[in-house]
């Protein structure tokens, strides 16, 4: 069972970006889940124990309300730290910014860097036990590859979900290899102006493909580490897939990364060459009959095709309903913090 941290302030975009740090910091051992107000926190716990509420000052009456859910299985009671941004009245508070209330609540300053807050959570709200005391240290990246022979199923939406949910405490690099990315407009970024893909398959060829070339080409947005994908579809079918392998493992030679997650689009000439460095290929699948056909026509294929260590490495999963595209709200946190989000953290448990 995750160990939630639910962050409820009415500026939305303090507690997403508060959020989105704890979930990038490799300190805590915890999802932190922002929210405008206190009913839709509760109405999250019915389904998803929560250990600590950060929330308002402003908030405090309400906070009793829903209480009985509001607790993970061995919990007794939620842990609560108020924000506020000036002294109460009855508080006592020192020079760092932390307070107590006379009636023994904690309440924290809401206006000091992520940093200062997050430290405080730890060593002044007696959330010792937060403190992550693993992180991966192997040495050298995992390539995860991820691949369907069936469109529109969610694939995109479980990688850049599996992205977010390893970047909590591992360095992650995507890329995505599709004919018609959605990337840029679903990280809100722009190309860069040094180019992506292209550029580095164009400078490995002329071998001038080095580290400080590699570390140019990634961008980061939205709680993610990206090389920008091939947006003209020429360029993408005129780069084989031993071209591409050939770029991923000068990729994992120049830089650090624990995780690179290789978001396939077509088998033959790319996800048949790749498959070879990836440790695991997730391959979403639906469940009508055409998605079943397709599935069932590819298992064929690789029976006669391939052998039993490469086969090995496909594991088909069953993804939930995509959350619905809204402009004001972050898709990605939708996922996030949604069924995609519990089905990841489910798989990268294992």
């Amino acid at each position: 069972m995750d160990r939630i941290m639910a962050v409820v302030t009415k500026e939305a975009k303090y507690s997403e970006r508060f959020c989105d740090y704890v979930n990038r910091s490799d300190k805590l051992s915890i999802l932190a889940v922002p929210f405008e107000n206190m009913e839709s926190c509760f109405e999250y716990s019915k389904k998803h124990g929560i250990e600590l509420l950060i929330s308002d000052a402003s908030l405090s009456s309400t906070c009793k309300y829903g209480e009985e859910h509001c607790t993970a299985g061995d919990i007794d009671a939620v842990k609560r730290i108020f924000l506020a941004d000036s002294v109460h009245e009855g508080s006592v508070v020192s020079d760092d910014g932390f307070a107590a209330f006379s009636g023994g609540s904690i309440v924290l300053n809401k206006y000091q860097s992520a940093e200062s807050l997050m430290s405080q959570v730890i060593e002044r709200a007696g959330c010792d036990n937060l403190v992550r005391t693993h992180v991966n240290t192997a040495g050298h990246a995992s390539v995860i590859g991820i691949y369907s022979p069936i469109m529109r199923c969610g694939k995109t939406s479980f990688a850049l979900t599996m992205c977010r949910d390893l970047s909590r405490r591992s360095r992650v690099l995507y890329i995505n290899l599709e004919e018609f990315p959605p990337v840029l407009k679903l990280l809100k970024a722009e190309k860069p102006e040094g180019g992506g893909l292209s550029e580095a398959v164009y400078k490995l060829k002329q071998g001038r493909l080095d580290e400080s070339s590699i570390r140019a080409l990634i961008s980061s947005s939205s709680g993610i580490d990206w090389i920008a994908p091939v947006t003209d579809p020429e360029d993408n079918s005129s780069i084989s897939g031993d071209d591409y392998a050939e770029l991923i493992a000068e990729i994992l030679k120049n830089t650090d990364y624990d995780y690179l997650i290789l978001d396939m689009n077509r088998f033959s000439g790319q996800a048949d060459a790749l498959i070879e460095l990836c440790g695991v290929v997730y391959m979403p699948c639906g469940e009508d009959a055409i998605s079943l056909m397709k599935k069932e026509s590819f298992i064929e294929y690789i029976q006669n095709e391939r052998n039993e260590k490469w086969k090995s490495k496909l594991k088909w999963i069953k993804l939930p309903e995509p959350a619905a595209y809204s402009a004001g709200v972050s898709y990605l946190d939708s996922l996030l913090y949604g069924d995609m989000g519990d089905l990841v953290r489910d798989i990268n448990r294992r």
